[in-house]
């Protein structure tokens, strides 16, 4: 996909005319990357669906629309996440069957989702809201399996159109990441973070710190930016982690929680220290990134069950519970798919 199209837009929704606008958003984004138009016109009917959800029963919430990684070249997709903090649903299993309705609406909703969706994932809490994950895949196969099972929203500051936060996966595999935050917010932030993108695909490093000095280089003619790059070797079952500036890791282990350290700094200004540190990976272990546009005070006990489930889910409750609403932010959850 050429590197000036968007890959991710974000709509809030809390009256019927912004249903419009995202499904206006989502299909623009959709024949960006040249998806057919059978697929397309599923992908309106499910962004119709879901935000008109976000109006009759919760009010107000977000809709976040992300393109997924090409498989092989050949599978292209899209990813539709709605977050609000409405009333949360009791009863998940009856809201997925068809006819279910709470609005006086056909309640062909979440029945009708997961039959044009390719996957459906939801997790609510009754008083707390709910997140919505919906994955729309081009044909008929499932895509192929990759190493690592991803979930990733970037959001702009409140009232702006571009995020000078952003991420990265190093190919299908997504064994190495990469999260940055462009300083400050708008154009010139996401052109930095576009600059550091770029620099990281181009270059074969495999450590996590040639990848820092690499964007440390590439960021000189930018604003700069904070960035961590992660390699993950579940063979020998390792974690290197590099990070500059304020973004912040953590690794979720069945037996305790890892918090991975970032040196401070800015890259693309000045000297900066490149000092990698190794973590432990296991087969149950969940990593999580993010950039200071959320706040690092969150707690996943107050999500209970969540690491089982699909990891968008967890990126997006972040957001929505600790994201400060004057800055970027760019949330990724990874774990072993």
């Amino acid at each position: 996909m050429n590197a000036a199209v968007r890959t991710t837009v974000h709509v809030s929704v809390h009256e019927a005319s912004q249903v419009a606008e995202a499904r206006r958003a989502a299909l623009a984004l959709a024949v960006a990357i040249g998806l057919a138009q059978a697929t397309r016109d599923n992908l309106a009917l499910l962004v119709t669906e879901a935000a008109t959800n976000l109006v009759k029963h919760a009010d107000r919430g977000e809709c976040v629309v992300r393109t997924l990684p090409a498989s092989g070249g050949e599978r292209r997709g899209l990813e539709i996440l709605c977050i609000d903090r409405g009333p949360g649903i009791s009863d998940l299993a009856a809201c997925m069957r068809d006819g279910f309705s709470t609005a006086g609406s056909p309640g062909s909703g979440l029945g009708a989702m997961r039959r044009l969706a390719t996957s459906v994932d939801i997790y609510s809490v009754p008083g707390q809201g709910t997140a919505l994950a919906l994955e729309l895949w081009e044909g008929d196969a499932p895509p192929a399996a990759a190493r690592l099972r991803i979930g990733a929203l970037s959001v702009p500051r409140r009232g702006e159109r571009e995020c000078g936060d952003n991420w990265s996966a190093s190919d299908p595999a997504a064994e190495m990441l990469l999260i940055v935050d462009g300083l400050g917010h708008g154009p010139i932030a996401a052109q930095a973070s576009q600059c550091a993108i770029a620099a990281f695909a181009g270059t074969a490093e495999r450590e996590p710190e040639h990848q820092i000095e690499t964007l440390h280089r590439a960021l000189r003619a930018t604003r700069g930016a904070a960035a961590a790059v992660v390699r993950i070797d579940r063979e020998h079952g390792s974690v290197r982690y590099c990070g500059v500036g304020n973004t912040v890791g953590a690794l979720f282990h069945a037996d305790g929680i890892e918090r991975m350290v970032s040196q401070p700094g800015t890259l693309g200004s000045g000297v900066v220290r490149t000092r990698p540190f190794e973590y432990r990976w296991t087969p149950s272990t969940t990593l999580v990134l993010h950039t200071d546009g959320v706040s690092s005070r969150w707690d996943l006990s107050r999500y209970p069950g969540i690491l089982a489930r699909h990891p968008s889910l967890l990126a997006a409750l972040l957001y929505r519970d600790f994201g400060r609403a004057h800055d970027d932010a760019t949330v990724v959850v990874a774990r072993a798919a």
